[in-house]
């Protein structure tokens, strides 16, 4: 929800500055670097962080999302992290 408040302040204070086209310029920039944020860097960076794949990461988000709402897009890596130790001390 943050993101889209901002988005949306960036667009008033361009259009009332500089007019509907750089409105729209900004918009879509902003857009583009939410999502290349959201989609590709955060995935990329906890999968670094904590050994998995950018992928799985991703997926927990999305599976933790669906399954728990918005508290378990929060708790998805975590969860997941929690989930490969077990199995991990479950196979020896």
């Amino acid at each position: 929800m943050g993101g889209i408040a901002t988005a949306l302040l960036a667009f008033l204070v361009a259009l009332s500055a500089k007019g509907p086209l750089v409105a729209l310029l900004v918009l879509l920039g902003y857009g583009g670097i939410a999502l290349l944020e959201g989609k590709v860097l955060i995935p990329y960076i906890y999968g670094r962080t904590v050994g998995f794949h950018p992928a799985l990461v991703l997926l927990a988000i999305f599976a933790f999302g669906k399954l728990f709402g918005f508290l378990g897009i929060f708790l998805a890596v975590p969860m997941t992290i929690l989930g490969a130790g077990i199995l991990k001390h479950w196979r020896r």
